[in-house]
C-alpha cells in the first residue's frame, strides 16, 4: 500500500523509515532473521516503486532536458521542487512567508506535543517508527519546503490525532476542555484550507 500510495503522493516516501527502523530493529538489534522478511519485502516494494518512477520520467523526457537529466540521480520531482518552487535549505526564510510560519504554528506545536506526550508522558516504544516519519516530515517542512503545507500533509499521519484522543478521554478537565478547542480547531481550519486550496489560494 505504501508503494502505491508514493505514487499519488511524494511525502509517502518518508514512510519508508519505518521499514528501515524494523530492519534495524530486528536484523540488527533482535539478530532476528526471520522477522525482516515482511519489512524487506514491504520496502522492497516502495524502492522499487521509486526507481520505476524516475526511470519512466527519465525515459520520458532525457537527454532532452540536460539541466536535471545529468545530475547524479536524475530526479524531475527533485528538480522542478527547487527550480520551479524555491524549495530548498532555508530558500523559504524570508519576511514575506512569517504569515505561512504563523499558519503552520499550530501544526508545529501539536506535533511536538506529541512528541512530548507519546515519549514522556504516556510513553509508547511502540510509535517511535511514526515518531520518526513525523520528525522527518517536521524537520523537513520547517528547513526545506514551504513551511505551510505541514498543516495539509502531516494530517496522513495519526500521531496528533491519537495526541488528542488522550487528551479527551483524560479525566483532567483542562486536558479535555483543551482537546476539545483542538478538535474545533482542526475541523474549522480543514473546512477553510480545502476551500483555499482547490482556489490555488496560500496557504494551502
Amino acid at each position: 500500500m505504501v508503494s502505491i500510495a508514493y505514487g499519488i503522493r511524494i511525502n509517502c516516501l518518508l514512510l519508508g523509515s519505518m521499514f528501515l527502523f524494523d530492519l534495524y530493529e530486528f536484523g540488527i538489534r533482535n539478530r532476528d532473521i526471520t522477522d525482516i522478511i515482511f519489512p524487506l519485502i514491504s520496502g522492497g516494494q516502495l524502492f522499487v516503486s521509486i526507481v520505476a518512477l524516475n526511470w519512466y520520467t527519465y525515459a520520458i523526457f532525457c537527454p532532452a532536458r540536460g539541466e536535471w537529466c545529468q545530475q547524479w540521480i536524475p530526479s524531475l520531482f527533485s528538480y522542478a521542487q527547487s527550480h520551479y518552487w524555491n524549495v530548498g535549505f532555508l530558500s523559504y526564510w524570508s519576511f514575506a512567508n512569517i504569515p505561512n510560519f504563523l499558519f503552520a504554528l499550530p501544526t508545529i506545536l501539536l506535533t511536538l506535543q506529541s512528541f512530548k506526550h507519546f515519549t514522556q508522558e504516556k510513553p509508547v516504544k511502540n510509535l517511535l517508527p511514526l515518531m520518526i516519519v513525523n520528525g522527518i516530515l517536521l524537520v523537513g517542512g520547517l528547513f526545506w519546503w514551504h513551511v505551510q503545507i505541514l498543516t495539509r500533509i502531516s494530517s496522513f499521519l495519526p500521531l496528533m490525532y491519537w495526541f488528542v484522543a488522550s487528551l479527551w478521554i483524560s479525566e483532567n478537565m483542562v486536558y479535555k476542555k483543551y482537546s476539545e478547542y483542538i478538535m474545533k480547531f482542526m475541523i474549522g481550519w480543514n473546512l477553510i484550507q480545502a476551500s483555499m486550496f482547490a482556489a490555488f489560494l496560500p496557504p494551502a
